[in-house]
């Protein structure tokens, strides 16, 4: 995703850089971790850790990518 945002009269680009998460197949996924390590998702969903947005990807067979650590 590239936004243009114009300065003074200057043009500058921003570029965003989204990461993949790290999911496991399905079948190896037993249950997620309760531990809460807030992920902000390119969705606009806050997911309690990355395991979860996993399980969302997973479930729903979208290309979720992680924004940033964090809520959204």
């Amino acid at each position: 995703m590239v936004k243009t945002l114009i300065i003074l009269g200057s043009v500058c680009s921003v570029l965003f850089f989204y990461l993949q998460p790290s999911c496991p197949t399905m079948d190896d996924l037993n249950a997620c971790p309760l531990n809460y390590a807030p992920i902000c998702a390119t969705d606009g969903n806050t997911y309690p850790n990355e395991c979860a947005l996993c399980v969302r990807r997973a479930t729903t067979k979208m290309d979720i990518l992680i924004v940033k650590e964090g809520n959204c």
